[in-house]
């Protein structure tokens, strides 16, 4: 391989020059990009330079035009590479970069020659992928980048250029297709169907005259054309598409048309290519549609997972066990720094608790004198306003007991008096006080007979929620009636229960 100035590893945006050299010649064209197409910018037909420093490179004639410095790939002649199609039944990625490996090496490498070889996936049928393949020896790689004269940024064939013009034109890419691309010293056949690549073959020609050229052309056409309809599945072509200049294919376009049964056209448009340029168009119409080609799949070239061949950095296996490697040092990795940051952030929120832990002790041993003076205060209050809840109702009671007396004349009451005999507040174990109230009462009174003081204390006796008691032993001889009495009534309701009033009879 050439020294690392003249094709760097590392790759950059998308290339804007396409050059192809021959030990004594070099076409090249420089675009520019935008909306996704190219438009030619410059084309280069020049001989290389034949003495000075750089002798035997296009850098001369590349540095008239100011392309000297410009982003380039190298375009190598069909003719010194090796180009096929490969069906391979996989679908994965890395058994589809393996397998492609394996063809190019036992396929399409030489015994004995080291060779440098990359793919491209062409299509999927179901669980089956096709790849075109191409391989070079390393001797003429090296050449080809020595002779663009400046850094080489890609590397490629002729014939590819001519099949992405067939795989990003909607018309071409359509049926079968057969490309002449006829050179200054060959003529390249290129045959796809659907955009994929079925045969691919060149030849050399004679440079003579037109006509000897034309003859040149036809021929090798109909040795191809003939071959391909003899096979065990002929085919039917649907278009030729001839790249070469006017007069030539003026010549090719008619008999190509005949031989092959269908329309032949020079090429000189593409949905991807603006060649509007009239100082260069007939010169790029002439040879340089394959380049033009390879600035169009250019892009594509740009990740290394076989979207397009690059003979410089091709497509790299995909170690599978690297990806399990991957993963356990990635899943150990995030462990480890899972636990180094869980101690960290644990330690630093362990010593936060504990100096929290000291603040809040600080504060509590502070503020306990005061939370207990609270506490008491509270206390205080709510025994107040437990007490402040015994407040009986004492007409309410007086008016419930006047309401046994009998009719005056069997009954006299002398007197009454109303006492609260107990005020005690307790505190419960569900942390609430509360009262336990007595309320007595004393009525003394004297009646007609002793019968009838009995009455009256039955009826009271019977009356719910009095306690009734007796002052001591009946007595005779009251001041008005001759049965004298006296009866305690003690009660825990601070207000009388609603019962019916009960007269006693005399």
């Amino acid at each position: 391989m050439s020294s690392s100035s003249n094709h760097p590893t590392a790759k950059s945006g998308a290339r804007t020059l396409a050059i192809e050299t021959t030990p004594t010649h070099c076409i090249a064209v420089s675009c520019t990009r935008g909306a996704g197409r190219i438009t030619i910018a410059a084309v280069v037909d020049s001989a290389l330079a034949a003495d000075g420093p750089n002798a035997g490179t296009a850098f001369d004639a590349l540095q008239a035009h100011d392309l000297a410095n410009a982003s380039a790939l190298v375009a190598l002649s069909r003719d010194g590479a090796l180009l096929g199609s490969v069906e391979l039944p996989t679908d994965d990625e890395a058994d589809l970069r393996s397998m492609a490996r394996m063809a190019i090496s036992r396929d399409y490498s030489p015994e004995g020659v080291e060779s440098v070889g990359d793919f491209q996936l062409a299509a999927r049928i179901d669980a089956n992928a096709v790849v075109l393949v191409a391989a070079v020896t390393r001797s003429v790689l090296e050449s080809c980048c020595a002779r663009a004269g400046i850094p080489v940024q890609r590397a490629s064939v002729r014939t590819l250029g001519t099949i992405a013009l067939i795989r990003s034109s909607d018309s071409f890419r359509r049926g079968v297709t057969l490309a002449v691309d006829v050179t200054r010293d060959g003529v390249d056949f290129t045959l796809a169907r659907d955009g994929v690549l079925l045969h691919s073959r060149s030849a050399g020609i004679s440079s003579e005259s037109l006509d000897i050229r034309a003859h040149a052309v036809i021929a090798e056409g109909r040795r191809l054309i003939v071959a391909l309809r003899g096979a065990a599945e002929p085919l039917a072509f649907d278009r030729v598409i001839v790249c070469a200049d006017r007069a030539l294919s003026a010549k090719l376009t008619p008999e190509l048309s005949r031989i092959a049964s269908c329309a032949a056209t020079r090429l000189e448009s593409h949905p991807s290519v603006d060649v509007s340029n009239p100082a260069c168009r007939e010169a790029f119409l002439t040879s340089c549609w394959p380049l033009a080609g390879l600035l169009i799949e250019d892009e594509s070239a740009l990740t290394r997972d076989g979207s397009a061949i690059d003979l410089l950095h091709p497509t790299a296996l995909i170690d599978v066990a690297a990806r399990r490697r991957q993963r356990i040092l990635i899943i150990a990795g995030v462990f480890v720094v899972a636990s180094l940051a869980g101690w960290t952030l644990g330690t630093r929120s362990w010593r936060d608790l504990e100096t929290r832990r000291d603040d809040l002790k600080d504060k509590a041993r502070t503020a306990l004198p005061e939370l207990r003076s609270s506490k008491r205060d509270e206390l205080r209050l709510k025994h107040i306003d437990a007490y402040s809840t015994l407040t009986p109702s004492w007409l309410s009671h007086l008016d419930t007991l006047r309401r046994f007396a009998p009719d005056p004349h069997v009954v006299v009451l002398d007197g009454m008096t109303a006492q609260l005999v107990s005020t005690d507040v307790e505190y419960t174990n569900e942390g609430k006080f509360v009262t336990r109230p007595e309320l007595r009462f004393v009525i003394d009174g004297e009646a007609k007979d002793r019968g009838v003081a009995d009455a009256l204390r039955d009826t009271l006796v019977k009356e719910k929620g009095y306690t009734l008691g007796s002052t001591g032993a009946d007595a005779r001889g009251g001041r008005r009636l001759p049965a004298p009495f006296a009866y305690t009534l003690r009660t825990a309701d601070l207000a009388p229960r609603d019962t019916a009033t009960t007269e006693v009879k005399p």
